[in-house]
């Protein structure tokens, strides 16, 4: 025979069931009782399964917050991460600039061919590949810039009759850059 508190509750609500249809008599008043034990006992079923579910879905939002709060998180730590990376690299090309061993084109060239190693592929341009495109442009607008001035200088003191030497060649041959390769163009 089972023993300990559990065995001598149900015992115990057992006798009260028992004492309770023991007091009456007729068995009008105790199919009255019981079916009112009954229904109070179907409540007190209902009211706990409707706690049950309350407490499983509250449970299951907790857990899907919590998961998504970790994923937030990592994320937030990876960002800092390559925020990181990215100072210390900052900082070594800036040592090797200073330092007057490197160019800063120099610089991103050694990098970019350290970093892309391997087959070519699809890919978007690199930091140090568009600094580079950048400085490069920056030349060629300087050069263009430095040009427009002599130009404009030479027709300012000469007048509108003198024409600049290279004014008669053929309009569609400039010497402006060749376009750039779009990120969905493979590269060479």
């Amino acid at each position: 025979m089972p023993s300990g508190p559990a065995h001598s509750d149900t015992v115990l609500a057992e006798l009260d069931v028992v004492a309770a249809l023991e007091m009456t008599t007729g068995d009008a008043i105790m199919d009255a009782k019981i079916r009112a034990l009954n229904n109070l006992h179907a409540q007190k079923v209902r009211a706990l399964m409707k706690s049950v579910n309350t407490l499983k879905d509250q449970l299951s939002l907790m857990k899907a917050q919590n998961k998504e709060h970790r994923r937030s998180s990592l994320i937030g730590g990876l960002r800092d991460k390559v925020r990181e990376q990215e100072l210390i690299v900052d900082v070594l090309k800036s040592e090797l600039n200073s330092r007057g061993r490197m160019a800063p084109d120099e610089v991103n060239q050694f990098i970019i061919k350290r970093t892309l190693g391997g087959p070519k592929r699809f890919r978007p341009k690199s930091r140090e590949e568009l600094q580079n495109e950048l400085i490069s442009l920056e030349k060629k607008f300087r050069k263009l810039m430095e040009k427009n001035k002599t130009m404009a200088l030479s027709l300012a003191e000469g007048g509108a009759h003198h024409r600049h030497p290279k004014a008669h060649q053929n309009p569609q041959h400039t010497n402006l850059p060749p376009p750039s390769p779009t990120p969905s163009t493979p590269l060479p």
